[in-house]
């Protein structure tokens, strides 16, 4: 074959290459209006694989409202308390249960759940401070009791959730940074600027190679997904700009979709 054949070949493969890396504006395939009128923060949704239902609750108190959804959004039964005021919501595959942390020393817990998916109460299995910070916001991390926290120094940790302790850091994330010479040349100052632009009161597990935590830039208006080995940015999901987005909670990963919470409409709304 001729050296430009050849050349035609490599420029072909390349361009289908980055066209399998495109990734299109997300779009809303959902949404959640949240019952009552207290608070106004939410922290997590949270798809029951056995039950087929949605959970999600405000944050900020122990009266302020949890919901149930079905798969299509609708509200399932009344208006129920959170219990206590919680911060991050996942669905446990090892003990089948729904389970939360909550603020400061609340400790964690799990939902009480009836066979026809109504929350009877909220449980705390775990007393104490069992997370890095009073506000942090865990998710459930692949398999095992591990809960996922972002910490101040911007390093994704693990703690189990059976005891409360700290397992491990995974990483430390590189806000922003595509290559390890971008992160080394980082002074204190440009830590500090990246942080202001992004919600970090978590990270979010999706669980795709290379892709595995996500961090929402609310300045630039997208979601960046960082590698748990590297720590490095390795993909970009730009975000409609119509999309109210919040500095702090109101934002997370569940079921294959991407999460906002709108305070003003007091509505979850997933994007997809």
């Amino acid at each position: 074959m001729k050296k430009s054949g050849l050349f035609f070949l490599a420029l072909l493969a390349t361009a289908m290459i980055n066209f399998s890396n495109a990734q299109k504006t997300p779009v809303k395939v959902i949404s959640f209006q949240m019952p009552g009128e207290d608070g106004s923060n939410a922290g997590a949704v949270v798809w029951h694989p056995v039950l087929k239902r949605y959970y999600t609750s405000m944050i900020g108190n122990a009266i302020y409202p949890m919901a149930m959804f079905d798969a299509k959004g609708k509200l399932i039964g009344e208006e129920t308390e959170a219990g206590h005021d919680l911060r991050g919501m996942w669905f446990n595959p090892a003990t089948k249960n729904i389970e939360f942390n909550c603020y400061d020393e609340g400790g964690i817990g799990h939902l009480v759940i009836g066979k026809d998916g109504i929350v009877s109460e909220a449980l705390i299995d775990v007393e104490g401070m069992n997370q890095p910070s009073a506000q942090s916001v865990g998710v459930y991390y692949k398999n095992g009791n591990r809960i996922l926290y972002l910490n101040e120094m911007m390093e994704a940790v693990l703690y189990d959730s059976k005891t409360g302790e700290p397992v491990k850091t995974i990483v430390k994330i590189a806000l922003g940074c595509k290559t390890k010479a971008e992160a080394d040349g980082q002074t204190e100052d440009d830590i500090l600027d990246e942080e202001e632009k992004r919600n970090v009161n978590s990270v979010q597990y999706t669980g795709i190679a290379k892709q595995e935590l996500a961090i929402l830039n609310v300045e630039d208006h997208k979601i960046e997904l960082y590698d748990q080995k590297t720590g490095l940015m390795t993909r970009e999901i730009k975000l409609p700009e119509a999309l109210t987005l919040q500095q702090n909670f109101n934002f997370c990963y569940n079921n294959g979709i991407w999460w906002f919470f709108d305070k003003e409409a007091r509505e979850w709304q997933g994007y997809k």
